[in-house]
C-alpha cells in the first residue's frame, strides 16, 4: 500500500477514539457529566466487542489497524466512562444510590450558601465554608466525613444487584458495576461467535451486527435535533467524527475489507452528513434549552 496506505492505517487506529478527547476535557473542566448518555459508551463497547470477536474467527479478516481501533476504542469507551461516573451529580445522603461526590462539586455548598447569605450570618458562613474544606480534604485522604466520602472497597460491591440490574442498568454509581457488566458482555459475545463459527454465514451476520451499530450511533441524534428543531451536537465533534470516518472508508476500499464493513462504513459517513447538514441548517438555540433538554433525555 506505500506510504499513503500506512498514514491511512495509522489515521483509522488513531482518529475515531481521538474525537472523544473534547469531550473528556469538557467534561474534565466542567467537572460534570450531566446531559451526556453513556449509553453512547455502551453502544460502541458492545460493536468494538463484537468486531474483535469477529476477527478472532472470520476467515475473511479485517486488517491489522481495525483491530488495533477497536482496542483503543475499548480502552477510551472505559475511560469515558469512568469521567462520567466521576462527575455525575451527587447523590442525597439518604438516597440509596451511594452517588460519587466529585472533589470540587459546586452544588454540595451553593443550597447552604445561599440559604446563610440570605441570614445575613456570616459567621456561619464561614465555618460552613471550613467543614467543606475539611469534607473536602479529608475525602482526598479517603475518610468518611459524615456519611460523605468515597464508599470502602466492602460497601461497593462488583457485582451489582439483580434490583440494580433490571432497574438501573447502566446507570450505576460505582464504576466496577460496568467493569463487571462489560466483562460479562464481553464473555457471552466470544462463546456466542465461538459457538456460532462453524457457520460462516451466522459468523458474517455478528461482523454485520457490530458495524451496524457503530454506523447508526448518531440515528439518535439525528432523531432528537429533529423532533427539537436544535442544532444539537457541537460542530467540532461532528467535524471530528466525519473526518474519522472518510478515513475508515477508505481504510474499508483500500483493504478490501468485507462487505459489510464497506456498506457501514458509506452508511455511517452518510449519517455524519446529516449531522452536519442539521447543525448547518437548525437555528442555535439558547444553552439553557438544549441543556433541559440533554437532561430531560436522562
Amino acid at each position: 500500500m506505500g506510504v499513503g496506505g500506512l498514514a491511512v492505517g495509522l489515521a483509522v487506529v488513531l482518529g475515531p477514539p481521538l474525537c472523544w478527547v473534547p469531550q473528556l476535557n469538557d467534561m474534565y473542566r466542567r467537572q460534570d457529566s450531566e446531559g451526556f448518555s453513556m449509553f453512547v459508551c455502551l453502544a460502541l463497547l458492545v460493536a468494538n466487542t463484537l468486531r474483535l470477536c469477529y476477527a478472532l474467527v472470520s476467515l475473511d479478516g479485517i486488517g491489522v489497524p481495525l483491530v488495533a481501533q477497536s482496542v483503543v476504542m475499548v480502552v477510551v469507551q472505559l475511560a469515558v466512562v469512568y469521567v462520567c461516573v466521576l462527575y455525575r451529580r451527587p447523590v442525597a445522603a439518604g438516597s440509596t444510590g451511594g452517588g460519587i461526590i466529585p472533589r470540587s462539586s459546586p452544588h454540595s455548598a451553593e443550597k447552604p450558601q445561599m440559604q446563610l447569605q440570605s441570614s445575613g450570618s456570616q459567621q456561619q458562613l464561614q465555618q460552613t465554608s471550613q467543614l467543606q474544606q475539611e469534607i473536602d480534604v479529608r475525602a482526598e485522604a479517603g475518610e468518611a466525613v459524615g456519611g460523605v466520602g468515597p464508599p470502602s472497597e466492602e460497601a461497593v460491591p462488583w457485582v451489582p444487584s439483580y434490583k440494580e440490574i433490571v432497574g438501573q442498568f447502566w446507570d450505576w454509581d460505582h464504576y466496577s458495576h460496568y467493569l463487571f457488566s462489560f466483562f460479562c458482555i464481553a464473555v457471552f459475545c466470544l462463546l456466542s461467535i465461538t459457538l456460532m463459527s462453524p457457520v460462516h454465514s451466522l459468523v458474517q451476520a455478528i461482523g454485520f451486527l457490530g458495524a451496524s451499530i457503530e454506523a447508526l450511533i448518531g440515528a439518535p441524534q439525528i432523531y432528537h435535533n429533529a423532533q427539537h428543531q436544535i442544532k444539537g451536537l457541537a460542530l467540532s465533534l461532528i467535524l471530528l467524527w466525519l473526518c474519522a470516518d472518510v478515513l475508515k472508508c477508505a481504510y474499508f476500499f483500500l483493504w478490501n475489507s468485507p462487505a459489510q464493513f464497506k456498506f457501514c462504513g458509506v452508511v455511517q459517513f452518510v449519517v455524519d452528513s446529516v449531522l452536519l447538514g442539521q447543525h448547518l441548517w437548525y437555528p442555535q438555540k439558547s444553552k439553557r434549552r438544549i441543556r433541559n433538554i440533554a437532561v430531560q433525555r436522562i
